[in-house]
């Protein structure tokens, strides 16, 4: 007997035949596009007789977590359809639903072990837009896109979409620099820089902005290889964090403010900015926040009424002390898209008469004002206490002080001199002397070392009856 035709084979398919997909590199990932037919190839590998052999092969569609449906992949012949293995090899057609996803395939031949596999397969739309998103420190970019030089940890992100296998592709991912006139190229730094080109990742690809010193505007574009259309920004705002580096503070130059209650004391809050601030352009708004006894002032325009930045690069308030309440009332300038306040000023309103600002007791006594000058008569240590009405003058940086009329070296106050006026202060009041003696112990208020002037005199006369 003769027999004809005989092949000699490997036993593994694997070293027979490749799997390839058309238009992909032989990678290890294969790559497909909705709604566009796509071919898978059994070629076999040169020199082998299973070109043209009467072996058959078939295609199987392996489900993978999270991917597609083989129902979203049709093939043509079908999966699991035995085919005729022709010179060129065998071929099948899959056509993807108009939905990304992840697959694997797998060829086999009856006659032989093992199989080709496709480990990844995805289907991809040629749009960028529909197979990631643009974010920002882990939100869809918002309009506009504001960046803060001062911060150096914000987050650009090319993030995949849910369910796109984007992130297993082996795709490079590249921001790039447009200009808007603003900015240029230089003035703007993300890790990685820009123009490197990334291969993605299940995560995406992140860009670090880093600090920078120039505020202004520029845009961006995120491109990936083979996918058509750009994310980007047209136009990013790169500002400060802080506002008071988005402009000037030209009044009031000290951070706390006497103003006398019911003499229509008024003092100018005056900010101005260049013309060219990217906050303009923005809409940027500035206005006052209150905190604290809030209406023993009032504001023109009224506090947290927004004032909008123009070009005139000037805004300005009437700050007037009240008629009637004396207190303590912080202003702060905002913005909406500056979260550092630019500056905080204290206005300390307070009355002409230093006995509407205080109150003295002598040996757990109270002393009304006009018993002030009556000599409170004392023989052992004695408790002195001066406490406040309002808050106009306590806090930080108020400061009292006494000074002693009569012999200074009879009279024994504690110290210090001057002290933290807080809020109350107490002092211990004794004499070594065995004969009657007058004293006058005189008050005195300074803020931040600036003397507070009132029409009359703070004192205590106090007699030692031995």
């Amino acid at each position: 007997m003769i027999i004809k035709d005989c092949l000699v084979l490997a036993q593994d398919l694997s070293a027979e035949a490749e799997l390839q997909v058309v238009g992909s590199s032989a990678d290890g990932v294969g790559y497909f596009w909705r709604n566009t037919p796509g071919e898978v190839r059994l070629v076999p590998k040169s020199g082998s007789p299973l070109a043209g052999s009467v072996f058959e092969a078939t295609l199987m569609f392996v489900p993978v977590a999270g991917g597609i449906t083989q129902a979203q992949l049709p093939a043509t012949p079908n999966y699991k359809a035995p085919q005729p293995i022709a010179v060129t090899g065998s071929k099948w057609s899959l056509t993807p639903a108009d939905v990304s996803g992840a697959f694997a395939l797998e060829i086999s031949v009856k006659e032989l072990a093992g199989s080709l596999k496709l480990e990844v397969g995805m289907v991809l739309s040629k749009s960028l837009a529909d197979e990631a998103d643009l974010m920002l420190d882990g939100k869809v970019l918002p309009a506009p896109v504001v960046l803060y030089k001062t911060l150096g940890n914000q987050k650009l992100v090319l993030q995949p979409k849910p369910g796109s296998p984007l992130g297993k592709a082996n795709l490079s991912g590249t921001l790039t620099f447009k200009s808007t006139g603003g900015l240029v190229e230089s003035e703007v730094s993300f890790t990685p820089e820009f123009n490197r080109p990334r291969e993605m990742t299940d995560e995406g690809l992140v860009w670090n902005l880093n600090k920078t010193t120039k505020s202004g505007t520029f845009g961006l574009e995120v491109k990936v290889d083979r996918l058509q259309g750009v994310l980007g920004v047209a136009k990013c705002f790169l500002i400060s964090n802080q506002l008071a580096d988005e402009l000037t503070i030209v009044n009031p130059g000290s951070s706390d403010k006497l103003m006398v209650r019911g003499e229509s004391d008024t003092s100018a809050f005056v900010v101005t900015w260049p013309s060219s601030s990217p906050l303009i352009e923005l809409g940027d708004e500035l206005f006052l926040y209150a905190s604290g006894d809030v209406d023993c002032v009032a504001a023109i325009p009224p506090v947290g009424e927004k004032v909008k930045m123009t070009s005139a690069g000037r805004a300005e308030w009437k700050v007037t002390g009240s008629g009637t309440k004396s207190g303590k009332v912080n202003l702060s300038l905002k913005s909406n898209f500056t979260y550092v306040n630019a500056k905080d000023v204290t206005y300390r309103v307070y009355s002409k008469s230093v006995k509407d600002e205080i109150r003295i007791q002598f040996g757990g006594r109270l002393i009304p004002a006009d018993q002030w000058g009556l000599e409170a008569g004392f023989r052992a240590q004695t408790l002195l206490g001066i406490d406040p009405v309002s808050s106009a003058l306590t806090g930080k940086g108020c400061k009292i002080s006494y000074t002693v009329d009569g012999e200074q070296d009879k009279i024994f106050i504690s110290l210090p001199n001057p002290r933290d006026f807080a809020g109350g202060v107490s002092y211990l009041v004794s004499s070594d002397i065995f004969k009657v003696r007058v004293w006058t112990i005189n008050f005195s208020f300074s803020v931040n070392g600036q003397s507070v002037n009132f029409s009359d005199k703070a004192f205590l006369r106090v007699k030692y009856t031995g």
